[in-house]
């Protein structure tokens, strides 16, 4: 049975992995640090406020030398009344937590954060929480947005395994469901008139953009082999339901894959076949091979670089099977705890049966996150395509050339939540321009739906 001091070191302070102990010193480091977030976190006095602040003292006395259930009472006591002190609701989680009710742990650290999401401690101890429960998509966030803090090494250091467990060895499920209005589904032109061969042609109503609603559905699970958790299996479902039937389309990847881990570094190679309908029919299908690599640059910062390569054969069009390679780059910042940054650089080539239908991409992103008081997260995201195409189109006689730029801005408010899952608001923009009249078209969408990275 784990001693007092076991207890204490469990409670305050993420784990080390299993073949690892932490030092004396940082223990006594991390022990300071509970101890001044305890007596430094802002205290709201009630009416009865030395009673209040007595009580509060000997909780944290009591949690501190392990007597749990004595300390609970008083706890449970004060956190009942109307505005509790952050205390009371910090070691509140930590009961909850110790207890193995992860699910009320989190909700109480959540709390703290939405009031304040500069806090260091709650979103260390949420992370924890969260990998306890085994949600480890948000896990992972937590555990990221903790490293833009200076801390002591060793909790760095115990941070950056769990990340590495979350991404080599765990099990993981991620999913979102969205009500989506989309105002060009079809990628339908924008122009009233295109020009083939000198001649102009005026485009009937049915050619035209035609808004639609529906629901999109986004599933990710991954599961690792038992006895080597290193090897994994994934699968990956992504599908649209919209009003009109004819736009339905679904996308479907099954694929194996193994990490390989180095000191700095995972590399990953993946292996499997993928498939997608379109209207409810065989659209293509073909091989699939992925290989990835994410290297860690700084505390607060790393880079990943993937390549992939697909087949696609499709029967009924022929001329567009192709072989579709792609490399990206992004670059992962998280400069204060409630912000971080993303930026990307890829390029897309497709090499298609025929040359019209061939291209090369280059690809700009970048991605701004920021949490605010009050439980806010916004999120803008910015994406530029740039669209080569190697041969002559069939209609027009003259070489494609496109470029496609999209704005992205999604909301999620930690207060609007239902079964653990927060609510999210995203609107985007998409300008999709051509040399050939017929290819340009304009796209705006609203999704609203449900996640659970936050």
């Amino acid at each position: 049975m784990p001693n007092v001091n076991q207890r204490q070191r469990d409670i305050n302070y993420p784990e080390v992995a299993p073949q690892n102990t932490f030092s004396h010193n940082t223990f006594t480091i991390l022990t300071l640090l509970f101890i001044s977030f305890i007596l430094t976190f802002p205290t709201i006095v009630m009416a009865s406020g030395q009673t209040t602040r007595e009580q509060l003292s000997l909780a944290t006395q009591l949690f501190e030398a392990g007597r749990f259930s004595e300390a609970a009472s008083i706890i449970r006591t004060i956190r009942k009344k109307p505005d509790p002190p952050n205390q009371i609701i910090f070691l509140s989680g930590a009961l909850y937590y110790q207890e193995g009710d992860y699910n009320s742990a989190a909700a109480e650290f959540r709390q703290l954060l939405i009031s304040d999401p500069s806090l260091l401690r709650p979103r260390l101890e949420l992370a924890r929480t969260l990998y306890k429960a085994k949600d480890y998509q948000a896990a992972s966030y937590h555990f990221k947005q903790v490293l833009a803090t200076p801390m002591p090494e060793q909790v760095s250091w115990n941070v950056r395994n769990f990340l590495r467990d979350i991404r080599e060895r765990s099990m993981k499920v991620t999913f979102s469901l969205d009500l989506i209005s989309d105002s060009n589904p079809t990628h339908s032109t924008s122009s009233e008139v295109i020009n083939i061969a000198g001649i102009e042609y005026r485009l009937n109503e049915n050619a035209k953009a035609r808004k639609s609603w529906g629901v999109a559905f986004t599933g990710d699970v991954k599961w690792p082999v038992p006895t080597d958790p290193s090897i994994y299996s994934r699968a990956r479902l992504e599908a649209n339901r919209f009003q009109d039937r004819r736009l339905n389309w679904s996308y479907l990847q099954l694929m194996g894959g193994k990490h390989f881990r180095f000191i700095n570094h995972t590399l990953t190679a993946e292996a499997g076949g993928h498939t997608s309908r379109y209207d409810d029919r065989f659209l293509y299908d073909g091989l699939a091979l992925a290989v990835s690599d994410i290297y860690k640059l700084s505390v607060s910062s790393d880079w990943g670089i993937r390549y992939d390569l697909k087949q696609l054969n499709y029967p009924d069009y022929t001329y567009m099977t192709s072989l579709h390679h792609s490399i990206a780059a992004h670059w992962f910042y998280a400069d204060t705890p409630v912000s971080r940054w993303q930026l990307g650089l890829g390029m897309i080539q497709n090499d298609a049966d025929e040359q019209a239908y061939s291209f090369t991409s280059p690809v700009l992103s970048g991605r701004y996150l920021y949490e605010w008081p009050g439980g806010l997260i916004t999120k803008i995201s910015l994406e530029y395509s740039d669209f080569t195409y190697a041969g002559i189109d069939p209609f027009f006689a003259v070489k494609r050339h496109d470029t496609e730029k999209l704005i992205e801005f999604e909301l999620i408010n930690r207060n609007w939540q239902w079964q653990g899952l927060a609510m999210r608001f995203i609107a985007g923009i998409i300008s999709h321009d051509s040399n050939l009249d017929l290819y340009r078209y304009r796209q705006e969408y609203i999704r609203l739906g449900l996640t659970k990275e936050f």
